[in-house]
């Protein structure tokens, strides 16, 4: 029945992220809910190890039933059909296929469907989910995302997508939730794995496990990466994935070099697969691979994959059984990673009916999911500068607008290309956002003809010009530049216009030499099918500027210095000598060079004032405290944010000052001030020791910095931390 289907859903999602916790609890993390309640003062970290599967009694049981043949159904798919990935059903056990869907913004209508564009919701991109600092957005964008999948008739989402950047102009920037921060990273992966699963027979699959930091070379590039930059920069968006209860999870492109095993396909590395995610990590659903980078039989399942995706030229019952009959592979893990999948199915719901029905023809877009793409889309946006308050706009007050650029109606940019695109059912370009909006007119001037763009803002009360940025999937960008004419295009109308407002659409960081002649520069990262109506909220005040930037924009190309073994790389390897200095980290490390914006920047209609921090000692807990005054005449949200500096001995000694490992988002009306907590956990300050192989604390004093950005940090507080050389944790 309808209502014993449901009782058996929850009760397979609650003893899955049961015993997500118990393992999590044994690193020293807290419950998966603990960062739903966003933004407390702690970072997630890893040490310790825990049980490694989840078994379900109920999938072990059929597993004993099944056929080698039946066994390789769950370990591999069946080709790109209407579905990017399928597997095949079991109808002699009653048990479903999993259908399998890309992408990261969203239900991707694909080639072979092509007869369907428009059917489902072209979400804000996932790095615009970051920039809000909103993890309650993006709990409800990633559910969002979850149940068009299951009207879809898909039940696994290959989403969402969680490596940080460490390049500026990596291809997938906009598809990753992290930015460039990995507690940022964790706090989003954890809403949007519990949001996306919260919808009954849905499979989340947190993507691309792991050191998949570029396009160029995806398939051979080889990550040099050493492990305590591993697990304190790359691995927490996938350790707070796990311990939210993520059922599956990606296995990337690169090949890794890791614990001394040099050079080993991600989807066959024993040390990443089960070392450091499922026995550090805790995870405990299924592991498939991304799209053609299995490489091996025994190799693969003995190193922790369990599917192969999309086809079976691996993992199929042939490549089994000659495995099996040459002995390089045994029944039982066969069994082990057949039951892991079966396991994720009886978790969600799967194997009781949970999110059957659904129909690929079906229209599944909603007003609902259009009016979570719009207030996404306007929280997400950034104000970078705001000369002479000319912002916000008195729609009834002006006359014309002069809106110019071709990102504004005729080619606009608010989706990236590959995996991550999705065809919208209809795109309200900014020109449309902006006509719709004042009591005046609006004309529109393309690109391409500069003489008639400055002629018609030189006539209007104000010129808009929107200009943006491609990405997409198999490509890194080559430059982090404008196209040279629309830095010109900028230049020339500002000369026309002072009141000049720039809208750049980006899929990452973007380079604004012209940043100081405009009168306002805003950066919104792909806005999705609402994207026009998005901006237009914040430009009308109809909603408070309160997206804050999720990486640093440079002042130049290649402003770190990367050399070519550090990027693209030498012979196909990249190394990661760099360690934990990128982003904004590189800039604190440095001393002597600032971004053009810092890392956790964005202004806001009012003014914000953070009193100096504080220190409650209540018995063995510690709190910083912090009083924020909005000293404006308007209501806004403040993004307050938490740094910690280590002590300058011992592990501290390398450590990049000024860390992220905490902050809260805040709404406080004009005249008002509210006062903010953050806990001091060892959680936050924890550094991983590569000789010892274990999470440690120096003994120290620590400096914390409650602070809006990054680059602004303030008076610091000090706080000293056991009284010991080193403390275990």
């Amino acid at each position: 029945t309808k209502m014993s289907a449901t009782l058996a859903i929850m009760l397979g999602l609650v003893l899955f992220l049961l015993t997500s916790s118990a393992s999590a609890a044994q690193l020293g993390f807290a419950s998966p809910r603990d960062v739903v309640d966003s933004v407390r003062g702690d970072v997630r970290g890893g040490g310790g190890y825990g049980a490694h599967h989840l078994r379900s009694s109920r999938a072990s049981q059929l597993v004993a039933k099944m056929t080698l043949e039946e066994k390789s159904y769950l370990m591999s798919g069946t080709g790109v059909r209407e579905y990017v990935g399928q597997t095949k059903a079991i109808l002699r056990l009653k048990i479903p296929s999993l259908v399998l869907n890309d992408g990261p913004q969203g239900f991707r209508v694909n080639k072979q469907n092509a007869s369907l564009p428009g059917t489902t919701t072209a979400f804000p991109c996932a790095l615009a989910v970051t920039a809000t600092w909103n993890e309650n957005l993006a709990y409800q964008w990633a559910k969002s995302i979850a149940t068009e999948f299951i009207k879809k008739g898909a039940n696994v989402w290959l989403g969402p997508g969680l490596n940080v950047m460490r390049i500026p102009n990596g291809g997938r920037s906009f598809e990753y939730l992290s930015g460039e921060d990995p507690h940022l990273g964790a706090v989003m992966a954890d809403a949007t794995v519990q949001g996306s699963q919260s919808v009954p027979g849905l499979i989340a699959t947190p993507k691309h496990f792991i050191d998949n930091n570029q396009e160029f070379n995806r398939t051979e590039s080889a990550s040099l990466v050493d492990g305590r930059t591993q697990r304190q920069l790359y691995l927490p968006p996938f350790a707070s994935a796990a311990r939210a209860g993520a059922l599956s999870a990606m296995c990337s492109y690169n090949r890794i070099t890791s614990e001394g095993v040099k050079f080993t396909y991600s989807c066959e590395d024993p040390q990443t697969l089960t070392g450091l995610f499922r026995e550090e990590a805790g995870f405990k659903g299924f592991v498939m691979s991304d799209w053609g980078a299995t490489h091996s039989t025994a190799k693969a399942i003995k190193s922790g994959l369990d599917q192969e995706m999309p086809s079976d030229d691996f993992l199929g019952a042939k490549a089994l059984q000659e495995a099996l009959d040459a002995k390089t592979l045994d029944e039982d893990d066969v069994d082990a990673a057949a039951t892991r999948v079966l396991s994720a199915m009886d978790a969600a719901g799967i194997l009781d009916g949970a999110g059957s029905g659904g129909d690929i023809n079906a229209n599944v877009t909603t007003p609902e999911a259009a009016a979570l793409s719009r207030r996404i889309a306007a929280e997400s946006t950034v104000m970078l500068t705001n000369q002479a308050n000319i912002l916000p706009l008195d729609a009834n007050a002006l006359k014309h607008v002069a809106v110019i650029g071709d990102a504004a109606q005729k080619e606009p940019i608010v989706s990236g290309g590959g995996s991550g695109y999705v065809q919208p059912p209809y795109v309200i370009t900014h020109y449309d956002g902006i006509a719709s909006r004042i009591r005046g007119t609006a004309s529109y001037t393309p690109s391409g003809d500069v003489t008639a763009a400055t002629d018609a803002a030189s006539k209007a009360d104000v010129a808009v010009i929107v200009v943006g940025v491609k990405s997409s999937e198999g490509s890194d960008r080559a430059t982090l530049s404008l196209a040279h004419d629309d830095d010109a295009l900028i230049s020339a109308v500002a000369d026309a216009q002072p009141r000049t407002i720039v809208i750049v659409c980006a899929p990452g960081p973007v380079l604004m030499p012209w940043r100081h002649a405009v009168a306002s520069v805003l950066i919104t990262p792909y806005g999705g099918q609402e994207a026009g109506n998005g901006v237009a909220d914040v430009l009308f005040n109809d909603v408070s500027p309160s997206g804050r930037l999720p990486f640093c924009i440079p002042n130049i190309d290649n402003e770190q210095r990367w050399t070519s073994e550090q990027y693209p790389g030498v012979d196909s390897v990249m190394s990661y000598s760099e360690r934990m200095s990128t982003g904004y980290r590189w800039y604190h490390k440095q001393g002597d060079v600032a971004p053009a914006f810092w890392f956790g920047y964005g202004l806001s209609y009012t003014k914000f004032e953070i009193g100096d921090p504080r220190l409650l000692e209540e018995g063995s807990s510690h709190s910083i405290v912090a009083d924020v005054a909005n000293v404006g005449s308007r209501d806004g949200v403040e993004v307050v944010q938490l740094y910690v500096t280590w002590p300058s001995h011992s592990l501290g000694a390398s450590e990049p000052p000024a860390q992220l490992r905490g902050y809260r988002r805040i709404r406080v009306s004009a005249g008002e001030r509210s006062t903010i907590h953050f806990e001091v956990t060892s959680d936050m300050l924890r550094l991983w020791d590569e000789s010892a192989g274990r999470w440690l604390v120096p003994a120290g004093t620590y400096t914390l910095y409650v602070s809006k950005d990054a680059g602004t940090l303030g008076r610091g507080i000090t706080v000293a931390w056991p009284r010991a050389d080193m403390l275990q944790v």
